[in-house]
């Protein structure tokens, strides 16, 4: 079944100096008319982690035109049944992330962030009758920011 819903992304600022945080509220919004079950972890990690070790992942491209590769390491297991919560039509759950702890920005200029959701989780905990389990991926419409020198 598919569900309407959008990942939105908002950047603190449109300009950051090097050396200060770059930090991204990444939303979910259920835009259907029905109530849905969402992994509300939102945890963040690299595409190619295991699927249930992940709910988030990030696109970062530098000035250059090139990925940079996401640079923490991340030890999670799979989401629990307190990571689950109803999103009713028009609500909203969202994740603060630091990208300037999880991205090497070194080069001045412009950046684009494009963040992505798709709940993995075997496991899922019953949702409560009358909500369907939000499952598709979901990315956002790029943003850009731009990082400038000292």
């Amino acid at each position: 079944m598919e569900t309407k819903s959008v990942l939105e992304i908002k950047l603190a600022s449109q300009q950051v100096r090097r050396g200060q945080d770059v930090n991204l509220t990444v939303q979910l919004k259920n835009t259907s008319s029905q109530r849905l079950w969402v992994n509300q972890r939102m945890l963040l990690n690299i595409i190619q982690s295991p699927v249930t070790m992940r709910e988030v992942w990030v696109d970062v491209v530098g000035p250059d035109g090139k990925q940079i590769p996401f640079s923490s390491h991340v030890r999670a297991g799979e989401a629990n049944v307190s990571d689950f919560k109803v999103l009713n039509p028009g609500q909203v759950v969202s994740k603060q992330i630091s990208l300037s702890n999880n991205f090497d920005m070194e080069k001045p200029g412009v950046y684009q962030v494009t963040a992505h959701y798709q709940d993995g989780t075997k496991s899922i905990p019953k949702a409560p009758d009358g909500a369907a389990h939000l499952r598709e991926l979901l990315s956002s419409a790029p943003a850009k920011f731009e990082l400038l020198a000292p």
